[in-house]
């Protein structure tokens, strides 16, 4: 399977979200609201203030009729706007991000084996920055990280993860402190290996998501 347009990314240049990144494959949309897939915690930031979208010529960007605006390479936006490479994109003049592309195709494997954090699932081994977790993941840490991995960048609700890790029980009787000790455990696990980046997102009210940049 191949991903269209070649490689595409956006990268937060300071603000709150200074150097995290983000790999295009589908619409993503900012703002404020935890359901987003880029979170911008800040009240000058819509809870749902632009997205970013594929059409057939290319990558977009529109303003979701935002109180403080859009702005591309520091011009306000008005209307469906197409994104070239090397175009700085600022939400509400309060956080920066860098569109860049490639034309190249690459496969989806291979995207996946860039990321900080990768899960071989042939093998059901862990890696972070190409290092393997040894000793391996408990069953309920790896199925945990599984799940999130599947949903990358996305929200995982609390009953989500019960009915994923516990499902052979079917969720009855496990408590939020019984996941909230699962997801400290793991996230004690990958610290291991990488201790100055929170793979794992507490959204509060939600959920969990994952965070995995590029390298």
């Amino acid at each position: 399977m191949e991903k269209r347009n070649g490689t595409a990314l956006l990268i937060a240049q300071n603000g709150l979200l200074n150097s995290k990144q983000w790999l295009i494959e589908q619409e993503l949309v900012l703002g404020r609201d935890a359901c987003c897939e880029v979170v911008i915690e800040d009240r000058q930031v819509s809870r749902r203030h632009a997205r970013v979208f594929f059409m057939d010529n290319g990558l977009y960007i529109e303003d979701l009729q935002s109180k403080n605006g859009t702005y591309i390479n520091h011009k306000r936006i008005h209307e469906v706007t197409q994104l070239h490479e090397g175009d700085v994109i600022q939400i509400a003049l309060i956080q920066e991000f860098l569109y860049i592309s490639s034309d190249a195709t690459i496969p989806l494997s291979e995207e996946q084996a860039y990321r900080v954090l990768y899960i071989d699932k042939e093998n059901d081994t862990v890696w972070v920055k190409e290092q393997k977790i040894d000793p391996p993941l408990s069953i309920q840490q790896f199925t945990l990280l599984k799940c999130l991995y599947e949903n990358m960048g996305c929200i995982v609700t609390r009953s989500e993860i019960v009915a994923c890790v516990w499902a052979e029980s079917s969720g009855e009787g496990i408590s939020n402190e019984a996941i909230d000790a699962l997801v400290r455990r793991l996230r004690y696990r990958l610290a291991e290996i990488e201790k100055d980046f929170e793979f794992i997102e507490t959204v509060r009210g939600y959920g969990f998501r994952l965070n995995n940049p590029v390298q």
